[in-house]
């Protein structure tokens, strides 16, 4: 199914405990990150290091925030060890992370068996990551934020997608998006199901180029009181993002 493509980048948010680093061992330590890795992959795992270090300055700025402690970087070899460490040894090919307060737990970019991304691509999950831990550490009711929220800021700054991309994943059937209120409730599978990677995506693409990253941050901060920072009713910010979509 189309999902599936994309639904590596489900942040797996939750409360499900991650076994500890197992097998991995310790690699570096920064102001910023402890890292964790297994000899071979030491290589990739400073790349992704660097690449981090520099996210997490632009992530700073943007969220007007600086963690109080480094987060942590599981980096496993391939699915099966990572299935083993997060506890669901018959997980789909597809569960390639799971992002936690203060921990980051996905696949090596090396890995020969993800099938649904390039290295590349593997790459920038990292950041999406990043960006989910910086959301946990700045807003202290994340774990309560809507799933169309979270998702959407980590996949938006990680630039995952383009505004272009989700225009023309979403606007061939408008009626079937959903409202703001499915997107607050429904699961993971559900969410998938929704189109929501595309969605959310496309939901704080449109927040920012109306509102401002202000907005976002206002959003992230006192969700509920999501009327009063955009002026309108979900319902209202709904039919002008679907403006917003298919407006050529």
């Amino acid at each position: 199914m189309k999902f599936l493509n994309i639904f590596l980048i489900a942040i797996m948010l939750g409360n499900t405990a991650l076994a500890s680093a197992g097998e991995l061992l310790f690699y570096k330590k920064t102001s910023n990150f402890e890292i964790f890795c297994i000899p071979a992959d030491q290589a990739t795992a400073e790349e992704i290091l660097t690449q981090n270090e520099a996210f997490f300055t632009q992530l700073s700025q943007d969220f007007k925030h600086t963690p109080s402690a480094p987060f942590i970087i599981n980096i496993y070899p391939n699915l099966p060890s990572l299935h083993a460490a997060l506890g669901w040894l018959v997980a789909p090919n597809w569960v390639i992370a799971r992002t936690k307060e203060g921990t980051d737990t996905r696949i090596c970019p090396n890995t020969p068996n993800s099938p649904y991304h390039p290295r590349e691509r593997l790459m920038q999950s990292y950041k999406m990551g990043l960006t989910t831990l910086f959301l946990y550490s700045k807003f202290s009711t994340a774990t309560e934020l809507p799933r169309w929220l979270m998702q959407g800021i980590a996949l938006y700054k990680a630039g995952w997608f383009t505004a272009q991309q989700c225009k023309q994943e979403l606007d061939q059937d408008t009626e079937k998006l959903p409202d703001l209120e499915q997107l607050e409730t429904v699961g993971t599978a559900g969410f998938a199901k929704l189109n929501g990677f595309h969605v959310s995506f496309s939901l704080v693409d449109f927040l920012v180029t109306q509102w401002g990253w202000e907005s976002a941050l206002m959003l992230l901060d006192d969700y509920k009181n999501f009327e009063n920072i955009v002026n309108m009713t979900k319902q209202e910010f709904k039919l002008l993002w679907i403006e917003y979509l298919t407006k050529k």
